[in-house]
Formats: structure tokens, C-alpha cells, sequence
């Protein structure tokens, strides 16, 4: 019993040191609120007690139930009370801790995204949920409502939901989607139409009512754009055929403002930019194909470049003709073929540098001593065959004269017209000649009573190229570049009858280089 009686002593104690229970209270603003103000109701178990309060950090002063606050800040806030017994006693504190919002919600516009450009493709996958406009939104207070408007910027008329009809902006009500950080809306709306500039806004309503200023909402100006860029001109290229494995491609669009794909045979289309380089191609036939996109997402047919690569030398030609060795003509001809069709071939004599020929080819000129000819094939993609090879020797002669020889082949009578002499230049050496002047004489007759003097000779012209007389050859005067001599017989006024059954010995003179 002294143990009881101890113990409630020290109780007593207790209870006469401590102060009065702390109060319940009894009413308060909910949270989140919008409400700038509060009003706080509050007792406590004991009687006889009076109250003292303090709002967020300030001291506690004397209040009575209920105690009313206003214009409150938006932002968290702390009511605080506590009672004080007749001994001046006081409890512990009771708090209240609320939240007045008065923010709209934050909006995300997901798409579409301002200063873009969209056509079909790049519309219709903007949205997660199909065609239209979409984005988010969060709020403490949670998210109740979000409206979309559409303004076509070229008529100046707003979506009305089955065309831009309407002069005043109206908002129509985006589907929500609840998620773990707030909302995603979507407002369903298909490709605007025509291609041109469009505004939208967003506005949204949290669950306190706050709602999105009208001059403020979130905005997109975006364009739409359906049709696709021209196709790529394809400005460089390789050779086709080629004999190289690398090749490189330069291209441009007339639209300008655009990014490309390119592909090599078969392959994935892949971003790209001019000049794209390949690297490591195999024989054979190939095709680099390239797009224009534009900043829409359109994109242009495409343009493609097709060509051939062949590393594969020609087989080295074979030589068919070609002088003896040793020769003593300082003209040559060589004759030559390969067994690949369609290639061309390049010769070379001695130490001169490769260049372009036919079969035949002819060198003239040649001093004497060794020489040596070459020639190879080059196919169309320019790979070049091993070349064939013939080495001769000219040993030149000491030239010899030309002869000349002709005759008239009809009478000649006195008075009457000339008569065409069929003059033969020879040529004895192994080299063409150029026969540059021409003079023909009558030298005498077989009778002695009938006198030279009663023929004239009507001399050739002969140009000043010459008459070209090929080696170990003869031309027959006229020639190109030269006419042929002609003779007469003049009337004497005299018997000439001397004459009949006379023979003429005419004489022939010239000049000639080689």
C-alpha cells in the first residue's frame, strides 16, 4: 500500500508538472485547396483552458475556436495550437499542414512540335494512340480536363470538328489518360488539310478548378506538307564500265532544304550526304540508288545510277603484220588484234609515250638503226592488257632517181586540138616520193624534113604539194595534184606532109623529194 501510495505521488507529481492535454482539432480546410483563406476549429479534454495559435513561423498569440485566417499565399502553410491551463500551463502543440493551389496544371505538348513540318507519315505516327494531337499533363491537385484548338494561320478559321469553319476560337475536349506523374491527353484530329500553317492550343483544368489562362496557353505552330521533294539529280559518278573498287556518288535536289538515303544493290536505305562514298565493291554489275526527304518526312522517287566494274585485263594483242627485219623502207606498217571483243589498243615506237591506234598503223620517217614497236589492248572499263612486242632494224639505201615515161596515144594532125600525153612516174625506191615539177620536150622527129619545131607541148600543173608517188610504185599522170601534159601540132602554112608516118622522141626532166 506505501509502494501504491508512493506511486501516486509521483503521478500526481506528474500530472501537476506537466501541462494540459493538447487539442483536437475539430475542423480545417482540406488539402489541396484553392481557398486563399482558412478557418480552424479546436477544444481540447479539459476545461478551464484557453488557446493560443500561430500560423507557419509566426509566435503563438491568444485565439478562440474557431480562428479564421485570409489572404493566404498559395504554397504550403502550418496551423499550430496549443492550450494553456489556469497555472499558465501549456500543452504540446497540434499542427495541421495544408497546400492552397492556385497554379494550372503544367502542360507538355508532345506533338505536334512547334516549328516542324509534317506530312502523312510523320501525322499519322506523331501520336501514340493514332492520328491527332497529343501531350501531357501534371498538377499536385491532379489534372481533370485538358481542350485543344486548331487554327488554320492562312484563313485565319478554327477547327470546328469537321473543318476549319469557324471565326472564333473554339477548344475542344482532349481524352485523358490517367499515369503515375499526372495525365497524357489526346485529342483525336485528322491530317489538317490543305498543306499550310496551322496554331494549336492547349489549355487544361486541374482538380481544384485552376484552369490554363486563355491569353497563356501552351502553343505549336506548325506546317503541314504532303508533297513529296523532285527526285535527286545525281551530279558525279563512276566510270561504267570501271576497273575501280571504289566508287563516289555527288547529288543534289532542287527543293533544297532536304536529307538523303542512299543504297548500294540490295541493301537498307541509310542516311547519307554528298558525295557518299563506297569502298570494297566486287565485280561485277551494281546500282546506287538515293532519296530526298524532306523536312515533312516526304520523300521524293528515287534516282538511281547503274554501272559495271571489271578489274580483268584483255589478253595481250597479237601482232599480224609487221615489217621484215631488217628492213631498209623507212615506212612501217603494223597490223594487230585481240581475241576480247570491243577493246581499243594503244602503240608505242621506242622511248615515245603511249598513244591511241588502229590497226593498220604506219610510221614513216624512220632513221636508220634499231627500232622497237609495242601495242596493248584497253578494254572499256581502261584496264590495260601485257603489251606485244616486235624489234627490227632500217638500214636506209642510197635513193635512186624516178623515171618518167609516156606517150601520146593518138595521131596529131596539123591545127588540131592537143592530145593528152599518159605521162608514168615510177618510183625505184623503198620510200614514197613527192614529184614537185614536171617538163616535157620534143627532142626530134624520125624525119629529117619534119621540123620539132612544128609541135607544142602544153606543160602539167603540178600543186605545190606534189604529185605522191608511193615506195617502189607509179602513178599515172592526171593525178591527184597534177594534170597530165598534152602535145599539137601547129599548121605551118607549109607542106608538112614530111611528117606523115613521122615518130617523135620526146624528152622528160623533174624534181622530186621524199
Amino acid at each position: 500500500m506505501v509502494l501504491l501510495g508512493v506511486l501516486g505521488v509521483v503521478s500526481g507529481l506528474a500530472l501537476a508538472s506537466s501541462g494540459p492535454p493538447s487539442p483536437a482539432i475539430t475542423s480545417h480546410p482540406v488539402s489541396p485547396t484553392a481557398a486563399a483563406s482558412a478557418s480552424f476549429a479546436f477544444n481540447d479534454s479539459v476545461s478551464k483552458v484557453t488557446f493560443v495559435c500561430s500560423l507557419d513561423a509566426s509566435s503563438f498569440s491568444a485565439c478562440s475556436s474557431p480562428n479564421a485566417y485570409g489572404g493566404l499565399a498559395p504554397g504550403s502553410h502550418t496551423f499550430r495550437v496549443e492550450a494553456k491551463d489556469t497555472a499558465g500551463k501549456t500543452s504540446a502543440p497540434t499542427s495541421f499542414v495544408w497546400t492552397i493551389d492556385q497554379t494550372p496544371p503544367n502542360l507538355g505538348l508532345t506533338f505536334p512540335a512547334s516549328g516542324s513540318s509534317y506530312g502523312t507519315t510523320g501525322w499519322n505516327a506523331g501520336c501514340a494512340r493514332g492520328p491527332g494531337v497529343c501531350g501531357t499533363a501534371s498538377d499536385p491537385s491532379g489534372v481533370s480536363a485538358a481542350a485543344v484548338s486548331i487554327r488554320q494561320n492562312a484563313t485565319g478559321k478554327y477547327w470546328g470538328g469537321g473543318g476549319y469553319s469557324s471565326s472564333s476560337e473554339l477548344y475542344g475536349n482532349a481524352t485523358l489518360s490517367m499515369t503515375s506523374t499526372g495525365a497524357s491527353w489526346r485529342y483525336a484530329l485528322p491530317l489538317p488539310s490543305p498543306d499550310g500553317s496551322y496554331t494549336l492550343h492547349v489549355k487544361a483544368t486541374d482538380g481544384l478548378g485552376n484552369q490554363t489562362a486563355s491569353g497563356s496557353p501552351a502553343t505549336s505552330v506548325f506546317t503541314i506538307d504532303t508533297v513529296a521533294p523532285p527526285a535527286p539529280s545525281i551530279t558525279t559518278t563512276p566510270a561504267n564500265p570501271s576497273n575501280q573498287t571504289v566508287a563516289s556518288f555527288g547529288f543534289a535536289d532542287p527543293e533544297g532544304v532536304v536529307v538523303y538515303a542512299c543504297r548500294l544493290d540490295g541493301g537498307a536505305y541509310s542516311a547519307c550526304a554528298s558525295p557518299k562514298t563506297y569502298s570494297g565493291i566486287t565485280q561485277g554489275a551494281h546500282t546506287f540508288s538515293v532519296e530526298a526527304i524532306d523536312a515533312a518526312g516526304n520523300t521524293s522517287s528515287r534516282t538511281t545510277y547503274s554501272w559495271v566494274i571489271d578489274t580483268t585485263p584483255p589478253p595481250t594483242p597479237t601482232i599480224t603484220q609487221h615489217p621484215t627485219d631488217p628492213t631498209s623502207s623507212s615506212t612501217v606498217t603494223f597490223a594487230f588484234d585481240d581475241s576480247e571483243a570491243g577493246v581499243s589498243f594503244e602503240c608505242r615506237l621506242d622511248v615515245a609515250a603511249w598513244t591511241p591506234c588502229s590497226s593498220p598503223t604506219t610510221y614513216t620517217g624512220l632513221g636508220a638503226g634499231p627500232h622497237d614497236f609495242y601495242v596493248r589492248a584497253v578494254d572499256a572499263a581502261a584496264n590495260h592488257s601485257g603489251s606485244a612486242h616486235f624489234d627490227f632494224d632500217v638500214r636506209q639505201q642510197t635513193a635512186q632517181p624516178f623515171t618518167i615515161t609516156g606517150n601520146a596515144p593518138k595521131l596529131l594532125y596539123p591545127g588540131a586540138g592537143g592530145v593528152a600525153i599518159a605521162v608514168r612516174l615510177s618510183n625505184p625506191n623503198s620510200a614514197p616520193i613527192s614529184v614537185t615539177s614536171l617538163t616535157v620536150v620534143v627532142q626530134a622527129t624520125t624525119a629529117t624534113t619534119c621540123s620539132a619545131s612544128w609541135f607544142s607541148i602544153i606543160q602539167p600543173t603540178i600543186s605545190g604539194a606534189g604529185v605522191q608517188v608511193p615506195a617502189n610504185g607509179s602513178v599515172t599522170l592526171p593525178a591527184p595534184g597534177a594534170t597530165a601534159p598534152s602535145i599539137m601540132m601547129i599548121d605551118s602554112h607549109t607542106n608538112q606532109n614530111a611528117c606523115v608516118g613521122a615518130k617523135l622522141t620526146l624528152s622528160y626532166t623533174g624534181n622530186a623529194h621524199s
